[in-house]
Protein backbone atom coordinates (compact mmCIF):
# COMPACT_ATOMS: atom_id res chain seq x y z
CA UNK A 1 0.00 0.00 0.00
CA UNK A 2 1.39 3.31 -1.24
CA UNK A 3 1.62 6.22 1.43
CA UNK A 4 -1.30 8.37 -0.15
CA UNK A 5 -3.34 5.15 0.10
CA UNK A 6 -2.33 4.95 3.81
CA UNK A 7 -2.93 8.59 4.37
CA UNK A 8 -6.13 8.10 2.62
CA UNK A 9 -7.46 5.02 4.73
CA UNK A 10 -6.33 6.57 8.18
CA UNK A 11 -8.36 9.66 7.17
CA UNK A 12 -11.43 7.75 6.20
CA UNK A 13 -11.11 5.65 8.93
CA UNK A 14 -11.27 8.67 11.80
CA UNK A 15 -13.07 10.86 9.77
CA UNK A 16 -16.21 8.39 9.48
CA UNK A 17 -16.73 7.68 12.79
CA UNK A 18 -16.23 11.39 13.68
CA UNK A 19 -18.85 12.38 11.24
CA UNK A 20 -21.36 9.91 12.04
CA UNK A 21 -21.03 10.71 15.74
CA UNK A 22 -21.19 14.56 15.07
CA UNK A 23 -24.37 13.86 13.07
CA UNK A 24 -26.46 11.70 15.51
CA UNK A 25 -25.49 14.59 18.59
CA UNK A 26 -26.05 17.90 16.01
CA UNK A 27 -29.06 16.41 13.75
CA UNK A 28 -29.29 20.43 13.13
CA UNK A 29 -25.75 21.01 12.11
CA UNK A 30 -26.19 18.66 9.11
CA UNK A 31 -25.89 20.96 6.27
CA UNK A 32 -22.56 22.60 8.01
CA UNK A 33 -21.36 19.12 8.29
CA UNK A 34 -21.80 18.45 4.59
CA UNK A 35 -20.34 21.70 3.36
CA UNK A 36 -17.22 21.05 5.69
CA UNK A 37 -17.10 17.10 4.44
CA UNK A 38 -17.07 18.77 0.52
CA UNK A 39 -13.92 21.12 1.60
CA UNK A 40 -12.62 18.21 3.64
CA UNK A 41 -12.60 15.94 0.78
CA UNK A 42 -11.23 18.67 -1.71
CA UNK A 43 -8.25 19.65 0.02
CA UNK A 44 -7.72 15.62 0.82
CA UNK A 45 -7.44 15.01 -2.99
CA UNK A 46 -5.33 17.85 -3.71
CA UNK A 47 -2.95 17.07 -1.18
CA UNK A 48 -2.75 13.57 -2.62
CA UNK A 49 -2.45 14.64 -6.14
CA UNK A 50 0.30 17.15 -4.61
CA UNK A 51 2.35 14.60 -3.39
CA UNK A 52 1.64 12.11 -6.21
CA UNK A 53 2.92 15.01 -8.56
CA UNK A 54 6.42 15.72 -6.37
CA UNK A 55 6.62 12.11 -6.10
CA UNK A 56 6.72 11.42 -10.04
CA UNK A 57 8.69 14.45 -10.78
CA UNK A 58 11.01 12.95 -8.28
CA UNK A 59 11.88 10.09 -9.86
CA UNK A 60 12.30 11.28 -13.27
CA UNK A 61 15.18 13.33 -11.77
CA UNK A 62 18.43 12.16 -11.66
CA UNK A 63 18.59 11.91 -8.05
CA UNK A 64 14.90 9.59 -8.21
CA UNK A 65 16.98 7.49 -10.66
CA UNK A 66 19.58 6.95 -8.06
CA UNK A 67 17.24 6.05 -5.61
CA UNK A 68 15.30 3.32 -7.51
CA UNK A 69 18.64 1.90 -8.53
CA UNK A 70 19.60 1.80 -5.08
CA UNK A 71 16.61 0.31 -3.91
CA UNK A 72 16.71 -2.77 -7.03
CA UNK A 73 20.07 -3.34 -5.82
CA UNK A 74 18.57 -3.63 -2.14
CA UNK A 75 16.53 -5.85 -3.23
CA UNK A 76 18.57 -8.33 -5.58
CA UNK A 77 21.32 -8.44 -2.65
CA UNK A 78 18.07 -9.48 -0.19
CA UNK A 79 16.94 -12.08 -2.82
CA UNK A 80 20.30 -13.62 -3.66
CA UNK A 81 21.24 -13.67 0.25
CA UNK A 82 17.98 -15.69 0.96
CA UNK A 83 19.00 -17.82 -2.14
CA UNK A 84 22.41 -18.35 -0.69
CA UNK A 85 21.21 -19.71 2.41
CA UNK A 86 19.01 -22.41 0.68
CA UNK A 87 21.67 -23.56 -1.23
CA UNK A 88 23.71 -24.28 1.64
CA UNK A 89 20.88 -25.81 3.63
CA UNK A 90 20.58 -28.29 0.04
CA UNK A 91 24.49 -28.92 0.50
CA UNK A 92 24.27 -29.83 4.52
CA UNK A 93 21.33 -31.79 4.16
CA UNK A 94 23.24 -34.10 0.84
CA UNK A 95 26.24 -34.22 3.12
CA UNK A 96 24.51 -35.10 6.32
CA UNK A 97 22.77 -38.09 4.56
CA UNK A 98 26.05 -39.35 2.94
CA UNK A 99 27.16 -39.36 6.23
CA UNK A 100 24.38 -41.13 8.00
CA UNK A 101 24.24 -44.13 5.94
CA UNK A 102 26.02 -46.20 3.63
CA UNK A 103 25.10 -45.59 -0.04
CA UNK A 104 25.39 -47.42 -3.51
CA UNK A 105 28.43 -45.95 -6.04
CA UNK A 106 25.60 -44.20 -8.46
CA UNK A 107 24.03 -42.71 -5.63
CA UNK A 108 27.23 -41.19 -3.61
CA UNK A 109 28.15 -40.04 -7.67
CA UNK A 110 24.64 -38.39 -8.16
CA UNK A 111 24.87 -36.98 -4.55
CA UNK A 112 27.94 -35.45 -5.10
CA UNK A 113 26.93 -33.81 -8.37
CA UNK A 114 24.32 -32.03 -6.43
CA UNK A 115 26.42 -31.30 -3.79
CA UNK A 116 28.89 -29.44 -6.87
CA UNK A 117 26.05 -27.98 -8.61
CA UNK A 118 24.83 -26.32 -5.44
CA UNK A 119 28.04 -25.49 -4.74
CA UNK A 120 28.35 -23.70 -7.89
CA UNK A 121 25.24 -22.01 -6.90
CA UNK A 122 26.68 -20.61 -3.79
CA UNK A 123 29.32 -19.10 -5.65
CA UNK A 124 27.45 -17.37 -8.37
CA UNK A 125 25.40 -15.94 -5.29
CA UNK A 126 28.37 -14.92 -3.51
CA UNK A 127 29.70 -13.19 -6.94
CA UNK A 128 25.79 -11.32 -7.65
CA UNK A 129 25.71 -10.40 -3.79
CA UNK A 130 29.36 -8.76 -4.11
CA UNK A 131 28.35 -7.39 -7.37
CA UNK A 132 25.04 -5.14 -6.18
CA UNK A 133 26.97 -4.54 -2.87
CA UNK A 134 29.44 -2.49 -4.99
CA UNK A 135 27.00 -1.20 -7.19
CA UNK A 136 25.54 0.10 -4.09
CA UNK A 137 28.33 1.88 -2.82
CA UNK A 138 28.65 3.34 -6.35
CA UNK A 139 25.15 4.88 -6.36
CA UNK A 140 25.46 6.41 -2.86
CA UNK A 141 28.53 8.38 -4.01
CA UNK A 142 26.57 9.05 -7.04
CA UNK A 143 24.04 10.37 -5.01
CA UNK A 144 26.15 12.49 -2.18
CA UNK A 145 27.45 13.76 -5.35
CA UNK A 146 24.54 14.88 -7.35
CA UNK A 147 23.40 16.25 -3.56
CA UNK A 148 26.74 18.48 -3.16
CA UNK A 149 26.31 19.50 -6.80
CA UNK A 150 22.83 20.98 -5.69
CA UNK A 151 23.73 22.33 -2.70
CA UNK A 152 26.74 24.25 -4.17
CA UNK A 153 24.04 25.26 -7.07
CA UNK A 154 21.51 26.60 -4.35
CA UNK A 155 24.72 28.39 -2.32
CA UNK A 156 26.06 30.34 -5.40
CA UNK A 157 22.27 31.73 -6.24
CA UNK A 158 22.03 32.84 -2.35
CA UNK A 159 25.60 34.43 -2.53
CA UNK A 160 24.43 35.98 -6.11
CA UNK A 161 21.42 37.30 -4.34
CA UNK A 162 23.74 38.97 -1.72
CA UNK A 163 26.04 40.64 -3.70
CA UNK A 164 23.28 41.77 -5.96
CA UNK A 165 21.67 43.37 -2.41
CA UNK A 166 24.76 44.38 -1.10
CA UNK A 167 25.15 46.59 -4.33
CA UNK A 168 21.78 47.89 -4.06
CA UNK A 169 22.39 49.00 -0.52
CA UNK A 170 25.44 50.57 -1.16
CA UNK A 171 23.87 53.10 -3.74
CA UNK A 172 20.81 53.23 -1.04
CA UNK A 173 23.62 54.31 1.14
CA UNK A 174 25.35 56.85 -1.32
CA UNK A 175 22.33 58.24 -2.50
CA UNK A 176 21.23 58.44 1.38
CA UNK A 177 24.48 60.01 2.67
CA UNK A 178 24.60 62.22 -0.34
CA UNK A 179 21.16 63.66 0.56
CA UNK A 180 21.95 64.30 3.96
CA UNK A 181 25.13 66.10 3.07
CA UNK A 182 22.98 68.44 1.10
CA UNK A 183 20.46 68.21 4.00
CA UNK A 184 23.56 69.77 6.27
CA UNK A 185 24.58 72.05 3.65
CA UNK A 186 21.00 73.69 3.53
CA UNK A 187 20.51 73.81 6.90
CA UNK A 188 23.52 75.53 7.69
CA UNK A 189 23.02 77.99 4.61
CA UNK A 190 19.74 78.78 6.12
CA UNK A 191 21.13 79.29 9.96
CA UNK A 192 23.83 81.32 8.15
CA UNK A 193 21.16 83.91 6.19
CA UNK A 194 18.60 83.23 9.21
CA UNK A 195 21.72 84.86 11.42
CA UNK A 196 22.55 87.33 9.10
CA UNK A 197 19.21 88.67 8.70
CA UNK A 198 18.90 88.84 12.39
CA UNK A 199 22.15 91.44 11.80
CA UNK A 200 21.45 93.16 9.10
CA UNK A 201 20.24 96.82 9.63
CA UNK A 202 20.13 98.02 6.42
CA UNK A 203 17.17 96.71 4.20
CA UNK A 204 19.08 96.63 1.16
CA UNK A 205 20.72 93.85 2.45
CA UNK A 206 18.09 92.18 3.95
CA UNK A 207 16.34 92.40 0.62
CA UNK A 208 19.52 90.23 -1.02
CA UNK A 209 19.14 88.00 1.93
CA UNK A 210 16.22 87.16 1.33
CA UNK A 211 16.44 86.55 -2.35
CA UNK A 212 19.61 83.80 -1.59
CA UNK A 213 16.97 82.37 0.24
CA UNK A 214 14.40 82.44 -2.11
CA UNK A 215 16.81 81.26 -4.84
CA UNK A 216 18.22 78.53 -2.16
CA UNK A 217 14.37 77.50 -1.86
CA UNK A 218 13.51 77.04 -5.91
CA UNK A 219 16.76 75.33 -5.70
CA UNK A 220 15.41 72.64 -3.02
CA UNK A 221 12.16 72.30 -4.35
CA UNK A 222 13.38 71.20 -8.18
CA UNK A 223 12.48 68.22 -9.01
Amino acid sequence: MSRQKEQLFIWLLIGIPALWLIIRLFPLMRFFMLILIFIALVLLVWTIVRQVRKQRTFEKSPSGQIVRRIQYCVRQVEKNEQELKDAQKQIEELQTELRKRETSPGQRKETEKLIAAFQDEVRLREAKISFFDSAIRKLEDLAHHHHLSAAIEEKKQKLRKMRESHFDEIAEMEELRSEVETDTLVLKTIEELSERMFASVDAGHAESILNELDKMTREINRP
